[in-house]
Formats: C-alpha cells, sequence, structure tokens
C-alpha cells in the first residue's frame, strides 16, 4: 500500500540528512584546522610561542617564583641578575628559534657563552636556553629513573645548585642545615656554602640524606619540592637498585678535571664508565655528560697556578670537547667560560649564581635528551 513504506522512507532520509550535515560539519573542521596551521606556520598570531610578549611573560613568571626563594633577598640573587631571556623584538621567525633546537646545539652553546662584565647574566652563543621552575624541574627528573652525579669537587657545585632549586632556598639549599649550629648557619649562607672551608663538610652528599629526613617528619624549613627526587651520587650504590622492568633512561653527570687534568686519565676514566654501565644496563639508555673545569680565579694561589693554571684548563677543555665531538662515549658541557668573570673567594670555588646557573644547565640538557636521534 502507498502509506506502508512513508515511516522507512522518512528514517532513510533522515539519515542521509544526517550524513550530509555530518560530512560538512567535518569538512568545515578540517579547514578550520588547515587555517589554524597555516597561521602558526606563517608566523600568524594563533602560536602562542610566537606572540610579543609570550618570553617576556614566561620570564617574569619564572623571576617572580625565584624571588620567593628563601634568602634572595639576603644573597642579593634575583633572577635578572642571573639569567636574561632573548629579546622579542620584531622578527617572529628569528624569536621563534631563539631558544637552542637540539641538545648537541645546546652544549656548544652554552659550553661557549659568555658575559658582559663581570658577574653579569651568562649568555650562550648562537642560541638560547630556558629557565625552568623547580616544579618544571621535577617533571623533567620524572622523566628519568635516576640522574646519577660522580665526580670530583667541582660537581659538587652542580650538585649544591640543583639542590637549591629543588629546596627553594639561596641561603642554606646545598647544606644539611640542621646539623649546623646557629652560629655556623650565619657565617655559611649564601656564596659561603660553597666556598668556606668550615661549611664544606655539611653539603649534602646525596639525595638520601634529605628524604629520609623528610620521611621521619623532622622538621625541615625547605624539603625538596619534588614528591619523589632521584639524585644519587654513587654510580655502584644506585644500578643494582634499578627496577629490570623499568626502562627509563639514566643519565650520568661526571667531572674528572680535578683530580687529573689529563686528557688521557679522563678519557680512559670514561671509556672505563661507559663500558661499565653497558654491561650492568645493556638494555638501558645511560648517556654521559662530563662538565668541563671551571676556571682559575684571580684569587687562587701560586701553588694551584703552577699545577692547574688556566692554560692547562683551556687545553683539557679543548682536548675533551674535540674528543666528544669526534665520536666519544660522552657529550662535554664546558664551564670555563661560565666562570672565567663569576666572582670567586678563593679563585676555586664559586658562589650561588655560578651552582645554579649550572644546575640549569644539567636540567634543560637532560629536557632535550628525549629529542630524536636525528635531531641529536
Amino acid at each position: 500500500m502507498p502509506g506502508s513504506n512513508d515511516k522507512p522512507l522518512a528514517r532513510f532520509k533522515l539519515r542521509k540528512a544526517i550524513r550530509i550535515i555530518g560530512s560538512l560539519f567535518y569538512g568545515l573542521l578540517l579547514i578550520l584546522g588547515a587555517i589554524l596551521l597555516a597561521q602558526i606556520l606563517t608566523g600568524g598570531t594563533s602560536n602562542p610561542f610566537r606572540k610579543q610578549g609570550y618570553i617576556t611573560k614566561k620570564f617574569e613568571a619564572a623571576e617572580s617564583v625565584f624571588n620567593k626563594f628563601y634568602g634572595h633577598q639576603e644573597c642579593g640573587a634575583s633572577l635578572s641578575e642571573i639569567y636574561t631571556p632573548p629579546e622579542p623584538g620584531s622578527d617572529q621567525a628569528k624569536l621563534h628559534t631563539a631558544f637552542c633546537p637540539t641538545r648537541k646545539v645546546l652544549l656548544e652553546a652554552l659550553s661557549n657563552g659568555g658575559r658582559n662584565g663581570l658577574d653579569a647574566p651568562y649568555n650562550p652563543r648562537g642560541c638560547h636556553y630556558r629557565w625552568f621552575t623547580t616544579e618544571e624541574i621535577c617533571m623533567i627528573l620524572s622523566r628519568f629513573e635516576s640522574i646519577i652525579l660522580i665526580g670530583d669537587n667541582a660537581l659538587q657545585s652542580t650538585y649544591g645548585g640543583l639542590n637549591i632549586l629543588l629546596r627553594k632556598d639561596l641561603a642554606t639549599g646545598a647544606l644539611r642545615h640542621w646539623e649546623i649550629s646557629s652560629e655556623q648557619r650565619e657565617n655559611c649562607k649564601c656564596d659561603r656554602q660553597f666556598s668556606a672551608g668550615e661549611c664544606q663538610p655539611f653539603l649534602i652528599a646525596e639525595s638520601k640524606q634529605m628524604v629520609a629526613r623528610d620521611q621521619a617528619q623532622v622538621s625541615s624549613s625547605h624539603p625538596y619540592a619534588c614528591s619523589k627526587p632521584n639524585l644519587i651520587s654513587t654510580l655502584k650504590h644506585l644500578l643494582p637498585s634499578s627496577r629490570a622492568e623499568s626502562h627509563r633512561p639514566i643519565p650520568i653527570v661526571t667531572s674528572f678535571s680535578s683530580l687529573s687534568l689529563s686528557p688521557s686519565v679522563s678519557t680512559q676514566s670514561l671509556n672505563t664508565l661507559a663500558h661499565t654501565l653497558h654491561n650492568l644496563l645493556p638494555k638501558r639508555k645511560t648517556p654521559i655528560l662530563t662538565l668541563g673545569p671551571p676556571a682559575a680565579g684571580s684569587s687562587i694561589s701560586a701553588k694551584a697556578v703552577a699545577q692547574s693554571g688556566n692554560d692547562k684548563r683551556i687545553f683539557y677543555s679543548k682536548e675533551l670537547s674535540t674528543i666528544s665531538a669526534n665520536g666519544g662515549d660522552f657529550e662535554w658541557l664546558g664551564t670555563w667560560n661560565l666562570t672565567i668573570q663569576a666572582e670567586s673567594l678563593d679563585g676555586e670555588r664559586y658562589g650561588v649564581r655560578v651552582a645554579v646557573v649550572e644546575a640549569m644547565m644539567v636540567s634543560v640538557s637532560n629536557r632535550l635528551s628525549h629529542s630524536t636521534p636525528e635531531s641529536d
């Protein structure tokens, strides 16, 4: 009968109409997506990373957090005195490429930078690095099973700077301050926590010292900001405890320059370290980052100059940098340029400003270790 197919026909027309509308809507989304992508690729305002004020706002936010660190006024260390972000300018393409694109380029830029005067902010050469907040550093560290720092006294500055950033404490963040008397604590604040001999025994040697204190619920004015820090300073102490099923990388940060300014001795030590890591963890990524020696300051003793003056440090740095670039089992991060115009009380050890910049260099380079092989 003529009326028997009216309802099925109506449902068929309705479904067809829905499909047509859906196709039109999907096509509209594709068009809008293409327009959005085109704006991003051509420097349009849809990309927030290319907005004129984006870098400035990010820096102001980081500076606001940094200026809330304990001791920032007492130590006279504001972020603007330590770090200068790239200038936004009017060239949108240049703004987009202001930051170093790969870990290799970043390490070269950080190693070969300079300052515009004594204790001025350190600027990499050719491209820039980002300054992360403590919370962002925690996110970077969470990407790894652990980060191992193993080496000499020069590496203590980097590790101390990392503790300062994680504890948000510029005055005593590198120290086990709970073991120090009130009088000693006053004498060990700010730069002196690194340079004063009486403060050296109280420097934090491994993260377990802080973690155990926090877990025991002992009053600590500045605990770690991260819920699960993994910063261990001894290689063999850490590796056996690593979970077999975990595949997250374990970056190794080393420094052997104060033990010997012999490139051959250091290279042999690094090769042995790489071989040991490969045997212990054959399926795990364990990239090695080696820090070069700091500059010898003007206050260094004549005996120290004869044994390890700047000429020897420069030669050592150039040799290790070349070995790394020619396929060595390690990456190289020089610190001579960073410290040559930095103030030092004894010509060997530097203060808070150098320590936190070194720590940020290591954090930033570890973040870029997730870049693709092609970009490395």
